[in-house]
C-alpha cells in the first residue's frame, strides 16, 4: 500500500495537502459516510491543489469495469451508516476489492458537490467545514445522479 501512494516523491506534497485538509475538518468519522466523506474530500482538495492523487490507483480500479461506481455505489447505500468501515478501508482480500474504496466513494460526493454548486469558493468552504454528512450527501446530488445511471 505503502509503495503505491509513494510512488514517487513528487506525492509528498498531494499527501501533506491531503493531511492539511484533515487539520480544518472537524466531522466524527466513526461511521462509513463521515469516514469516506472525510478521507475523500481531502483527496478531492488536495488533487485541486496539486494535480495529484495517491489513490489514484483505486479510481483506474473502479473505473475499468464500466458499472463498477453503480455498483460500489448500491453497497456503500447499504453500508453507509454502519460503524465498521473496515470493509471499505480495509477488505479481506485486496485481490479482489483494492483497499481504500471509501477514499473514492467520499471522493466522487465531494466532486458532485463542488459541480453542483456555482460558488465554487462556497463549495470548497462547505467541503471543508462540513457537519451534517447526511445532508451534505444530499446536497451533492451524487446519489440522484447514481440512482439515474443505474440499471
Amino acid at each position: 500500500w505503502l509503495r503505491q501512494v509513494l510512488a514517487t516523491p513528487d506525492m509528498v506534497p498531494t499527501i501533506v495537502a491531503h493531511e492539511l485538509v484533515h487539520y480544518q475538518q472537524k466531522i466524527s468519522n466513526a461511521a462509513l459516510l463521515p469516514h469516506a466523506l472525510t478521507e475523500g474530500s481531502a483527496d478531492f482538495i488536495a488533487e485541486m491543489l496539486t494535480g495529484g492523487n495517491f489513490n489514484s490507483h483505486v479510481h483506474a480500479w473502479v473505473n475499468a469495469e464500466p458499472g463498477r461506481e453503480a455498483m460500489l455505489w448500491e453497497e456503500f447505500q447499504r453500508d453507509m451508516k454502519a460503524n465498521d468501515s473496515k470493509p471499505w478501508f480495509s477488505p479481506p482480500d485486496v485481490k479482489v476489492r483494492p483497499k481504500d474504496l471509501g477514499y473514492y466513494m467520499g471522493y466522487r460526493i465531494a466532486q458532485a458537490y463542488y459541480e453542483t454548486h456555482a460558488d465554487k469558493q462556497a463549495a470548497i468552504a462547505a467541503i471543508l467545514t462540513m457537519k451534517d454528512p447526511e445532508r451534505f450527501l444530499r446536497e451533492s446530488g451524487y446519489a440522484e445522479r447514481m440512482n439515474r445511471s443505474a440499471p
